[in-house]
């Protein structure tokens, strides 16, 4: 779970960073990745249980 709330966080300060860019690529790359970690998390947090 440490792992999990730590990748959070990450997300989060990153979405309030380009927020206050507002620089639509960047938000568009972010959305992205963040699908992608959500993906690789379900893998993990299956495993773990």
């Amino acid at each position: 779970m440490s792992y999990f709330e730590m990748l959070m966080v990450v997300l989060t300060i990153m979405s309030l960073v380009l927020i206050s860019n507002q620089n639509s690529e960047c938000i568009v790359y972010i959305i992205g990745v963040t699908i992608i970690y959500i993906r690789k998390i379900k893998v993990l947090y299956k495993r773990i249980i």
